[in-house]
């Protein structure tokens, strides 16, 4: 349901880039214009993206074409939740980025030793799931994060545990703010790492029983 403008920010052969589609027909992109002396031309690969409000949440193929033809095509997600940028400098505890419950962060791994932190305020026995989707997305990050009181404590560690990224089942025992860690585990960085962090009481499924069925089906899944 919302409109954004979307830059192809790394790839090879984007020379002449001037269309961007989608696999699925309620996502729509057009080239970004700008004016320049009373004339409006292309903001280079950059495109203004819609979405339909009755597109699924999931994940979509995006693809490119320019001089080159059609390059592999990379992942675009649509989501729920509310949608932010990284803000750098968030380098350090002190630094940590507030965010809001069931907020999708969009960041990266700037550099090789970039380590971004966030900071968010839970309750007692507020079950709260905390995700970073990288891998799964097809970003070269081998994303890891950690979980910390605001004595530094580390309370939770998580990597590889939901195809190749990290998830934390946390509840907390006391009333306060806490701390995210967000890094690549062996501190590789740059354009290809990205991510998106999200920490919120939205449900998440483990595993579900049977995998799959049959389109216009009904039936009972466990």
């Amino acid at each position: 349901g919302t409109t954004l403008d979307v830059r192809l920010a790394n790839g090879a052969d984007l020379d002449e880039v001037n269309r961007l589609t989608f696999n699925h027909p309620g996502i729509t992109a057009v080239p970004k214009t700008q004016d320049s002396g009373g004339q409006q031309v292309p903001v280079d690969n950059t495109f203004v993206v819609t979405i339909s409000p009755d597109v699924p949440p999931g994940l979509y193929e995006a693809r490119a074409a320019g001089y080159y033809a059609l390059p592999n095509p990379p992942t675009f997600v649509v989501g729920r939740q509310t949608e932010v940028q990284e803000a750098e400098a968030n380098n350090t505890p002190e630094q940590a980025t507030p965010i809001e419950l069931d907020t999708v962060v969009n960041a990266a791994a700037g550099g090789g030793t970039d380590v971004d932190y966030y900071k968010f305020t839970a309750t007692t026995g507020q079950r709260l799931i905390i995700t970073c989707r990288a891998a799964r997305i097809d970003s070269r990050m081998n994303a890891t994060i950690e979980l910390f009181d605001s004595s530094g404590r580390r309370l939770a560690h998580s990597r590889n545990d939901v195809r190749q990224d990290p998830l934390v089942d946390f509840t907390p025992e006391a009333d306060g703010e806490y701390i995210v860690r967000v890094f690549d585990f062996t501190y590789g960085g740059g354009a290809d790492y990205f991510y998106r962090l999200s920490v919120g009481s939205k449900p998440h499924i483990d595993y579900i029983m049977p995998p799959a069925a049959p389109a216009g089906s009904t039936q009972t899944f466990t």
